[in-house]
């Protein structure tokens, strides 16, 4: 149960940080500032979900629970997308 609901909550987190604009553009602000642009650290769905998958396993104190929250949150986003440009 425990990989389930860590895989899912890696998926929303990193979801809302990598695609959405936030509560009056918030999230978008913080991406167009020059230190984000210069990493690129909200730009890609993979990287993100990496840093957030490694908080959550540290939080489960388990670098199973890290890497399949990682992998299952990259794979239900990759099915959306897909899923999208049919």
């Amino acid at each position: 149960m425990d990989f389930i609901i860590a895989s899912i909550a890696v998926y929303v987190i990193t979801s809302v940080f990598v695609y959405s604009g936030g509560v009056w553009g918030s999230l978008e602000h913080i991406r167009e500032t020059p230190w984000m642009k210069r990493f690129g650290l909200l730009d890609c769905f993979l990287c993100t979900s990496f840093w957030f998958a490694a908080i959550v396993g540290l939080g489960y104190g388990s670098i199973r629970i890290f890497v399949v929250s990682w992998g299952v949150a990259y794979i239900i986003d990759q099915l959306i997308t897909a899923y999208k440009t049919k």
